[in-house]
């Protein structure tokens, strides 16, 4: 089992490293610093979120990981002990209901339509939903309580891109189960 952080001083070069090894190494990640200052009112991108969460998943996950960031990544606070996500396969049997209960569990937002990371909708026996570490919506389309479908989909076209084998969905926000105390209490704060 091998596993390695690769810390540099600045994300750029983080990226760098990153894209130069993960040709040798596919299973490699990037962990990316916030975009946003410390002392910010608002909370990083969408993007960078699903990245950091893609990423801590293979770090808990996987025996092996080589990880690649920035020294501001590494000293940025994580409030995550567990990470809840959704694991999906073509073929695999899933509780329709129980899906959506834990899709929102996650903190999506259903909609009418999926425009945005962070948002699903349901039409009939289909998903439609954008995950955080997704670069495109998917489209889950069920025939009962059986995954018959998953497709990466366009969400200004709303057409199909291309099939896929499988879907991992984390949450909507790396501060999902955090709340104020916690935070208060990480940064040694009186809550008043």
């Amino acid at each position: 089992n091998i596993k390695n952080i690769y810390i540099f001083p600045t994300e750029k070069e983080a990226l760098e490293f990153y894209n130069n090894f993960s040709n040798f190494v596919p299973e490699s990640s990037h962990f990316p610093a916030w975009d946003t200052l410390s002392y910010d009112s608002f909370t990083p991108s969408l993007e960078i979120q699903g990245k950091r969460l893609q990423t801590l998943h293979n770090i808990l996950v996987n025996e092996s990981f080589h990880t690649a960031m920035s020294i501001k990544s590494f000293a940025q606070k994580i409030f995550i002990n567990d990470l809840d996500v959704i694991d999906l396969k073509n073929r695999q049997e899933v509780d329709f209901e129980n899906l959506i209960e834990n899709i929102s569990y996650l903190g999506y937002i259903n909609k009418d339509r999926v425009e945005s990371r962070g948002t699903f909708s349901i039409r009939g026996g289909q998903i439609d939903i954008y995950p955080l570490n997704s670069e495109y919506p998917v489209r889950i389309i069920f025939n009962g309580d059986e995954v018959a479908e998953l497709k990466l989909f366009d969400y200004i076209s709303q057409r199909s891109l291309k099939n896929i084998e499988k879907v991992l969905i984390t949450p909507s926000s790396e501060l999902f189960q955090t709340n104020q105390i916690d935070i208060y209490k990480s940064l040694e704060i009186e809550s008043k």
